[in-house]
Parts: structure tokens; C-alpha cells; sequence
């Protein structure tokens, strides 16, 4: 079953053997050091946190849930019932930021509560739910559209939290792959690439992503 609408051939071969070659350069993670995430609540946060906000930001937030929410929040219902007691607007959703992630990111409810709301009505309601239907789901058929805000990278990066072995096309990988071939893809087209390209080099595609990311970030790593 098709998982995304992959094009066909983004790259010609010389592009291709260019971004294998950057690629083998990297400090690619070992085996079983980019781990699963099995937080349901947790997963849900990261999904509308982990976009365009810095890596701190978003560990801040969880933190705050972790030491201060965690018991009253562990099931979607629970965080149903917590929106519903805040209106809808700009004020309300800073109500809600400030109670579950202890900051200021009140758009970020705006996502969350699109996201709660497409969880509920395809009865994605556990961890469990949402790690099969991260194997089965096609981007198209069933993600596409349905979130405001929500798009390729956080379907993908929501798949590789269930583990799934896919990459992620996010700034990082986006920026990487337009140095090596001095042309824009589009997200699918990211994914195709570096997929292909940890294929290549008998690695998985997830630690592929992770050494894309550590490097675009200037992090040096140590296996």
C-alpha cells in the first residue's frame, strides 16, 4: 500500500551519486540511537510543537507537561475536556498553552485542537491506534487537507515516532539536499531522495535523517 504520492526520478543519477557522496560524509547515528516514541499524549504535543520551533522551546514544553500535567492529562478525552473548558480564541488558547505547556504559543493550540479533532473522528484514540495506522496510511487519502497547519513534515515526522523507517522534509533536509543540487524538490521529493540515498549506503533511512539533521545544525557527533 502506497504510503505517500512519491514522484518518480526527482533527482538525475549524476544529482543522485552527488547527495550519496554528502551523505557518506556524515556521522550517521548508530543502530537503535534514534528510539520510538511511546507517549500518546506526549506524540500528540510534538506533532503541533516540533514545527519551526527551536529544539529548547520545544523540550521547555514537554518538561512543563511532564512535571505539572502529566497525571491529568494521559488520554485524548482528558485533553478534550481540558479545550473545551477554554474558548476558541486567541485569549483561550494562550489559556491553554500557559496551563499544559507553561508558555505563550497559543496558536499552537489552534493546531492542537485541529489535530485532537482528526484524531477523535478516525479513532486514532491510543498509542496503539496510531502506531498501525502510521504502517498502513496514505499521505493523500488520509492525512492530506484534514489538519489546518499540519502538512508533509509532520505527517512524516510523525511516522518515524511510531517507527516507521522514513525521513522527514523539513528545513534541515529541504537546506542539505538544495546545496548538493542546487535546486529545490518538493517534500516528496526530499523523501525520495535521501530514502534512495540510505539505501545506497545500506543505512536506514530514519538515522539517515537524524545525521542530516545533526549536521545542518552544526552538532557534532561521536558513535
Amino acid at each position: 500500500m502506497p504510503k505517500h504520492s512519491r514522484q518518480d526520478a526527482p533527482v538525475d543519477e549524476s544529482e543522485m551519486n552527488r547527495i550519496v557522496a554528502e551523505c557518506r560524509k556524515l556521522s550517521i547515528p548508530l543502530a537503535g540511537s534514534v528510539t520510538d516514541s511511546n507517549d500518546y499524549v506526549t506524540n500528540i504535543f510534538i506533532t503541533v510543537l516540533d514545527l519551526l520551533l527551536p529544539e529548547k522551546t520545544v523540550n521547555k514544553a514537554l518538561d512543563h507537561y511532564r512535571k505539572n500535567r502529566w497525571d491529568g492529562i494521559r488520554v485524548l478525552t482528558d485533553l478534550e475536556t481540558l479545550l473545551d473548558q477554554f474558548p476558541d480564541t486567541e485569549a483561550g488558547n494562550l489559556g491553554v498553552a500557559q496551563n499544559i505547556w507553561g508558555n505563550n504559543y497559543g496558536n499552537r493550540i489552534e493546531w492542537l485542537r485541529g489535530f485532537v479533532k482528526f484524531l477523535r473522528t478516525t479513532g486514532l484514540t491510543t498509542e496503539d491506534d496510531l502506531r498501525t495506522w502510521a504502517h498502513r496510511c496514505d499521505y493523500d487519502r488520509d492525512f492530506k487537507g484534514k489538519v489546518k497547519y499540519l502538512d508533509v513534515a509532520a505527517y512524516q515526522w510523525l511516522r518515524m515516532r511510531m517507527g516507521v523507517d522514513t525521513v522527514k522534509p523539513d528545513t534541515h533536509t529541504t537546506a542539505f539536499v538544495r546545496r548538493v543540487i542546487d535546486h529545490d524538490l518538493d517534500p516528496w521529493g526530499i523523501v525520495a531522495v535521501i530514502e534512495d540515498a540510505a539505501k545506497r549506503l545500506g543505512k536506514k533511512a530514519r538515522l539517515l535523517d537524524k545525521a542530516i539533521w545533526d549536521h545542518e545544525r552544526g552538532v557534532t557527533r561521536t558513535n
